[in-house]
């Protein structure tokens, strides 16, 4: 058997199991095909058991049994076959661990651990392997390779720590002093690290605040409950009710396993390319029954609501199982939604038996999901594929998790003003994307409350107030008003916004121009750009009246074009041309007079502006930075505060600003690899291509050259315009109201000014996090003194302090900020 239909046979291991015998039945089967063939193909069979184990780990244990009794035999063919198998891990895990692939590097060293259970590997020399990793995470700094950074420390004390749970009964068995100095290492290191964040570095704040999901209150960071689970196991002496029934059913043949020593195992050198994850953390989500309690009651309960601690010791390790199992389903299936739905349902394959209760399993599934769909400052995977995953889950025949996902989704609008507003965008965008594929169909009378306006001054009620109308908003976007409105309460209908209509000022001589103008841009009597320059040189002279030709060709491209997005994107083609044309005689004044035209004509219609601008950005009309001028605009503090504010807190625009951030990046990630692509051809080119390719080295380097120097322009200017609303904000906050405004409408003034702070701090927060490498090549005197920040702020000094300590824990270096 050749080694893919190896993989192909092994991999089917495990599926369609309804009881514990089929399992058993199917390892059995896989042995009488496998065993013949070992002497000849042992490196095929062990690399496909490697390639299973690690891309399908929550089948990690049947790969391990049948590892197990497939050595079982004092035999020249086994020998080799362990010898094989145990070189194949440790070049695997070395190379893993050279790439930072430390998702495969876990699910590597658990098939490790798991084939130690199975008696392949002596428990004495896994122990030392272990040892080894967190010695390395233990080490000091190196200060000529940038240091060792907390990030790799905590990666390598996270691959060796949440390895032992899956082993601990046999190590405690066989090597119980060799364990008991592993885990004073652990918990020594663990000390440290938690000593690290609370202080900070010399007081100040620590970086923790730029990841958190939500507030620190609920939300669990998975280290510090990897903790928890090592010290109630060593307490219960790794009890082995969960994760053994499988290798009991073996236990005669493996107990003739050969226990061969593990070759030494060599931990890559630390380098400034690698890139270690963020630190995860999981929300505090009880999903308790809560349908007889009211908000108010459950404002006041809240702590006994979010409680979902285990009940006892075993339940502790018991959650840790189905949590990695959900994780590692998760991961290994993400290429197939509806199988990851139906395997995480049924756990047809299970390490874990017996589920106690298939309600508390569906909360650790949904847990999950969602905790993954909010990490920061990216997903492991797409958020589209947590979003197609949940609803999978909902619809399956018999599932619990439509209930589970509603108490869920009840806690998660009950600390609606919890959330860092990142992650806030994420979940109404999900819910509302949730909804649709259920005919918009949920408890809108529980939501009703959020409308009263004598209960504007409650802060968190605002927040729900925008939780709910962001997600009806979305709601809009993926269907029409007409069917929302009807789907909710008529008390938030007024939460609604009716699609919006292009406006035009009539009375204008350029506005009945272009409407004359339109005509002759679509349809049978559409004319070339040539006889539409003609016709605006002779009504306003280009020399004279440059002004109003242009915006006249801008408000006849937007009437022409304003039936469709398409209709738009053809009428602009034809004429871009001329358009740049124009455009190019007066840069300055054009883009001025081409952002008013643009805003003044969708003013009522966000989603129309954000494409427009989009589209004009891809013409290279304008730049990234006017872009998110025209999202963020500067906040006057002589304006109409309150109705300023209002329109500041419209999720839309810091929404558009982020996919600006993303197009950004997806530029110089193209650019990158194009120049990495020119280089390579430049290097093999021959004597006649050598022209050629150096020409295109030389374009792809201009083009990423251009594109990193965009990406820091628009970093610079996004932290530069979010001072300085904090600062009309400040201001705002001085002298919010009137005297005669009531102490209500002051209160309530006070909280729109908290969210809108809230939004300018968490886009600072973002931009930060997700630009580190910009930070990176810049000093921090350099990039205040750019940013040009006189007026000190305390809430913003605390992120950049933050900043600081984040760079430290991903690179390992110390900056100096002051």
């Amino acid at each position: 058997m050749e080694q893919k239909r190896v993989l192909h046979f092994l991999a089917r291991i495990g599926d369609k199991v309804k009881h514990k015998g089929d399992l058993e039945s199917q390892i059995s089967k896989a042995l009488e095909t496998l065993r013949p063939r070992l002497s000849g193909e042992y490196k095929e069979i062990a690399g496909a058991l490697l390639e299973c184990a690690t891309f399908l780990p929550h089948k990690s244990v049947a790969y391990a049994v049948l590892g197990g009794v497939l050595a079982a035999s004092d035999t020249e063919e086994c020998y080799s076959f362990v010898q094989y198998l145990a070189e194949s891990i440790r070049d695997r895990l070395e190379r893993d661990l050279h790439s930072c692939s430390f998702q495969s590097c876990r699910a590597t060293f658990r098939f490790c651990a798991n084939l130690t259970q199975a008696a392949v590997f002596s428990p004495k020399s896994f122990v030392r392997w272990l040892e080894i990793v967190i010695d390395e995470a233990l080490k000091s700094p190196d200060t000529d390779l940038g240091g060792n950074p907390q990030a790799r420390k905590d990666c390598l004390f996270w691959l060796c720590t949440s390895t032992l749970p899956w082993c601990g009964n046999i190590l405690q068995e066989r090597c119980a002093s060799e364990l008991k100095s592993l885990i004073d290492k652990i918990l020594s290191f663990h000390q440290q690290a938690s000593d690290i964040l609370d202080e900070g570095e010399g007081g100040t704040p620590t970086f923790e605040d730029l990841l958190v999901p939500v507030e620190k209150d609920y939300v669990l960071k998975k280290s510090h409950k990897l903790r928890q689970v090592i010290e109630r196991s060593v307490a219960k002496e790794w009890p082995r009710k969960y994760v053994c029934w499988l290798y009991d059913a073996f236990d005669t043949t493996l107990a003739r396993g050969l226990e061969a020593s593990l070759p030494l195992l060599t931990i890559p050198l630390h380098s400034k390319s690698h890139v270690y994850p963020f630190p995860e953390y999981e929300l505090s989500l009880g999903m308790a029954s809560q349908s007889d309690i009211s908000y108010e009651d459950r404002d006041m309960n809240f702590d006994r609501i979010m409680e979902h601690a285990p009940t006892d010791d075993t339940d502790t390790l018991r959650d840790f199982y189905i949590s990695e199992l959900v994780s590692d389903t998760i991961y290994s299936l993400k290429d197939n939604h509806s199988l990851a739905a139906a395997v995480l349902l049924s756990f047809s394959f299970s390490e874990v038996e017996p589920f106690v209760d298939e309600m508390q399993t569906h909360s650790h599934i949904i847990r999950t999901i969602l905790s993954k769909m909010v990490h920061l400052p990216i997903t492991d995977d797409s958020i589209l594929y947590y979003h197609v995953l949940l609803i999978d889950l909902c619809c399956m025949e018999g599932s619990q998790a439509p209930l589970k996902l509603l108490m869920a989704v009840e806690e998660m609008f009950a600390m609606a003003d919890k959330y860092d507003s990142e992650v806030f965008d994420r979940i109404t965008d999900w819910f509302a994307r949730h909804l649709s594929n259920f005919g918009y169909k949920w408890n809108w009378d529980d939501w009703v409350f959020v409308t009263d306006k004598e209960s504007y001054d409650n802060e968190k009620q605002l927040y729900q107030l925008l939780f709910c109308k962001e997600v009806l908003h979305k709601c809009l976007r993926l269907s029409y008003f007409e069917h929302i409105s009807n789907a909710i309460p008529a008390s938030l209908r007024e939460l609604l916004t009716e699609p919006g209509k292009a406006t035009l000022d009539e009375t204008e001589e350029e506005t009945a121009v272009a409407s004359e103008l339109a005509k002759h841009m679509i349809g049978k009597e559409r004319k070339p750009s040539s006889e539409i320059e003609e016709f605006l040189s002779l009504r306003f002279p280009f020399e004279s009246d440059l002004s109003s030709a242009f915006c006249t060709l801008c408000r006849a491209l937007l009437i022409s074009g304003s039936k469709t997005f398409s209709h738009f994107d053809v009428v602009t083609e034809r004429y871009l041309d001329l358009l740049r044309k124009l455009f190019a005689m007066d840069r300055a004044n054009m883009k001025r007079l081409m952002m008013s035209e643009m805003k003044n004509y969708w003013n009522s219609s966000p989603q129309h502006l954000e494409y427009v601008l989009e589209k004009l950005w891809s013409y290279r009309l304008i730049d990234c930075s006017t872009v998110f001028d025209a999202a963020i605009p500067h906040l006057s503090v002589e304006a109409d505060n309150e109705k300023a504010l209002k329109e500041l807190s419209d999720a839309w625009r810091w929404k558009f600003v982020r996919k600006v951030f993303d197009r950004v990046k997806e530029h110089v990630q193209i650019a990158k690899e194009e120049l990495n692509m020119a280089a390579q051809a430049a290097s093999q080119a021959t004597e006649g291509e050598i022209d050629a390719t150096n020409l295109r080295l030389k374009t792809a380097q201009a083009a990423n050259d251009n594109a990193i120097k965009e990406q820091k322009e628009i970093f610079l200017h996004a932290l530069r315009r979010t001072y300085a609303i904090m600062q009309a904000l400040e201001k705002i906050s001085e002298h919010p109201t009137d005297e005669t405004n009531s102490e209500s409408a002051s209160l309530r003034f006070r909280n729109w000014t908290s969210i809108c702070k809230w939004r300018v701090l968490g886009l600072m927060k973002e931009t930060i996090r997700k630009h580190l490498e910009l930070f990176e090549t810049t000093s921090w005197e350099s990039l205040k003194a750019t940013l040009n920040f006189q007026v000190p702020i305390q809430v913003v000094d605390t992120v950049f302090q933050e900043s600081k300590q984040l760079l430290k824990y991903c690179r390992g270096k110390t900056y100096s900020f002051s």
